[in-house]
């Protein structure tokens, strides 16, 4: 508990700022801090949350990724195709999405650590890219027709929460574990020295552009969760 609290004190100014946010909003609004809106503003930045995490990931590495809202459009047409389409059953549907994601996060992570190109430019650049293969692929045509086990991942609540934060909570736990646990967690610390980490043990030697690739492909799988999760703008 004593290592809990004196984390808090790290991050003391961002809980004063949302202590005052939400005394102000609610004085302007009383239902506010109701549990049905509270739950309701959970259920809208879970699904966001759950792509910040994989960004988390990058940014940790120093890199970052403008294609996630090209990919999460890219991600649901996939899945609806998949479904719609060739018939396939849900979970398969999901899982190859997922994979789909994963090897376009791949492939930005790749093209970046090989050819040096700037994040930030080449990432910006693909938005337009992975947008144009939409509507090549749906040719501007809107896909219906999902099947209501999987309308009900993103629409549904167990115990008066939405699925979708139970998914980020599940998300989110697994990074933790990921990132204080385990050795590629700590790797991904020890790269920072690249950036200016004095702790960094400069005995041990990392393949940046593995991890590199590997972030954004882990990015990729987690912003394809994040499409099957926000299936109400399918």
């Amino acid at each position: 508990m004593k290592k809990f609290f004196a984390r808090l004190k790290d991050y003391s100014g961002l809980i004063v700022v949302l202590i005052l946010l939400c005394v102000i909003f609610q004085a302007q609004n009383q239902r506010f801090l109701t549990f049905d809106n509270i739950i309701g503003v959970m259920r809208q930045l879970s699904v966001y949350g759950i792509v910040g995490i994989g960004m988390g990931f990058l940014i940790l590495n120093g890199y970052l990724d403008l294609t996630v809202g090209s990919i999460v459009g890219l991600c649901g047409v996939t899945v609806g195709m998949l479904m719609t389409r060739l018939d396939m059953s849900m979970w398969v549907a999901m899982l190859l999405t997922v994979l789909v994601g994963g090897i376009i996060g791949l492939f930005n992570g790749a093209v970046i650590t090989a050819t040096g190109i700037p994040a930030f430019i080449f990432t910006l650049s693909m938005t337009g890219v992975y947008r144009g293969i939409i509507y090549l692929i749906t040719k501007g045509a809107t896909i219906n027709k999902f099947e209501d086990d999987f309308l009900a991942i993103g629409r549904s609540s167990f115990l008066g929460v939405p699925i979708p934060i139970y998914i980020f909570i599940a998300v989110l736990l697994i990074a933790w574990v990921i990132l204080s646990k385990t050795t590629f967690g700590r790797s991904v610390y020890d790269l920072l020295p690249i950036r200016g980490n004095p702790n960094h043990d400069h005995t041990v030697v990392y393949d940046t552009h593995n991890h590199c690739a590997e972030q954004y492909a882990n990015n990729g799988s987690l912003t394809a969760v994040k499409a099957h999760t926000a299936n109400d703008c399918h």
